[in-house]
């Protein structure tokens, strides 16, 4: 398949899902601009690099939204801003990533569905 496609309303996404293991290759894109994303399926790809500093930094941040980027190929650390969000599922395990920030511990982040000690 190649790289995500560059999206260019990306604006109103509201739901991106790409199910696992199609072939998604590159880095990972910056989705802060998809201010109503819910939710993002990028699992079982090859994605590689770091999460984008920015990558969900203009969503709400008390809607529920699930990002599930598990077995890819992302490495380096988790960004601290998604520990702003209030209900954040996140599933990040079977990458290369080297640090989890405290605070996102922390937070009410349903980081890696509670299961943190699991995966890290």
């Amino acid at each position: 398949m190649g790289a995500i496609p560059e999206v260019r309303f990306l604006r109103w996404l509201s739901n991106q899902t790409y199910y696992g293991n199609v072939g998604i290759t590159g880095t990972l894109l910056d989705f802060s601009n998809a201010v109503y994303l819910t939710e993002l399926n990028l699992r079982s790809n090859s994605l590689s690099g770091t999460i984008p500093s920015a990558f969900l930094s203009k969503l709400d941040t008390n809607a529920y939204i699930e990002v599930d980027l598990h077995s890819n190929k992302l490495e380096g650390s988790a960004p601290p801003d998604f520990s702003r969000f209030d209900r954040l599922a996140i599933y990040l395990s079977d990458n290369a990533i080297s640090d989890v920030p405290y605070t996102l511990c922390q937070s009410q982040v349903e980081w890696m569905g509670w299961n943190v000690e699991e995966y890290g």
